[in-house]
């Protein structure tokens, strides 16, 4: 996003400001993960999260000055070419660094998990102590830039504000010198006495007290709509990420229903399978039973015809019983 192709616009500024904070959050979170599995770094990344959240201040900083005197980044109250170049450079260049730096933390933090072997493994041998130390210091080349960009903004709202406060005092003064050349006492000089100079300078200046009383409570409900916005802007920015979180939530919770459903499709047709092959199992076991039983049959009356046969050859050989029997 170019800022100076919006002409300065506020609502365009804090977007920027908006996208940059949740950014820098972000940023500041993948930076605390990482710090929990690569202990000899944990100065480096100290200090890259401290950086992470002094400019977030200093971004929620400019999101507040610009929402309480909205009018002093039009080009009229500040030459156009200065205040684009201000914003353009600093808001650009901080997109730009963390970028980079989110790029680095994605490349390291990919596929892996906090405080296991396996993570702390790849952050030791992902870990660039170089390249971490350069995006230190373009941060804290950002960090300065934004401040500077604060610093310029509440300046110019300063000067925005006693320019209005001059102008009004000498537009008071103006009305008060058109009505006194208008009154027909200031035509007639000699019938104007000091006290009702004194009583008409009194009035003019309950007057003043009344529309600077209405201008101050003026600014008062505009920084109050400013933070309202604002408050708005840090909700509608934390809904997104929400937003986001839950549509990789419902990604992988579809993936792992396809997943089941496949699954469930091969256990019915394994089960179908298996119910087929125990009623052919039983089919064979009853036949199995019926030939078992035939045989029990058939041995039974061919041992009884073998002891009557025995039985009646004894009878004829008149053999004696044995005591035992």
């Amino acid at each position: 996003m170019n800022i100076s192709d919006s002409l300065m616009d506020p609502i365009a500024i804090l977007g920027a400001a908006s996208s940059l904070v949740v950014s820098l959050a972000r940023a500041s979170k993948s930076l605390s993960d990482i710090q929990k599995g690569l202990k000899q770094a944990d100065v480096i990344i100290a200090s890259m999260i401290a950086e992470c959240n002094t400019i977030s201040a200093a971004l929620t900083r400019l999101q507040r000055l610009a929402l309480r005197n909205p009018i002093v980044l039009s080009p009229n109250s500040m030459p156009p070419e200065d205040v684009r170049e201000s914003f353009d450079s600093a808001l650009t260049g901080c997109m730009l660094v963390l970028s980079s730096l989110e790029t680095q933390l994605k490349r390291i933090t990919e596929n892996g998990e906090p405080e296991t072997m396996r993570f702390t493994q790849k952050l030791e041998m992902l870990w660039r102590e170089e390249d971490m130390n350069r995006l230190l210091e373009h941060l804290r080349g950002q960090h300065s830039a934004i401040n500077t960009l604060v610093s310029l903004l509440q300046t110019v709202s300063e000067t925005w504000a006693v320019g209005q406060h001059v102008s009004l005092r000498t537009d008071s003064i103006s009305n008060l010198n058109l009505q006194l050349q208008r009154s027909t006492a200031y035509q007639n000089a000699e019938a104007i006495t000091v006290e009702e100079l004194w009583q008409r300078n009194e009035q003019l200046k309950d007057e003043n007290g009344e529309l600077q009383d209405t201008v101050f409570n003026l600014e008062q409900e505009t920084e109050k709509k400013g933070h309202t916005i604002s408050t708005l802007l840090a909700n509608v920015a934390a809904l997104q990420e929400q937003s986001n979180e839950l549509k990789q939530q419902l990604q992988a919770v579809i993936e792992k229903s396809e997943q089941y459903a496949a699954y469930d499709k091969i256990l019915r047709q394994t089960g179908t399978k298996i119910v087929q092959q125990i009623q052919q199992d039983r089919l064979e076991i009853e036949h199995l039973e019926g030939r078992l039983s035939n045989l029990r049959n058939s041995h039974g009356s061919l041992m009884l015809a073998h002891l009557m046969d025995f039985h009646k050859s004894r009878k004829e050989l008149n053999i004696p019983r044995s005591p035992s029997v």
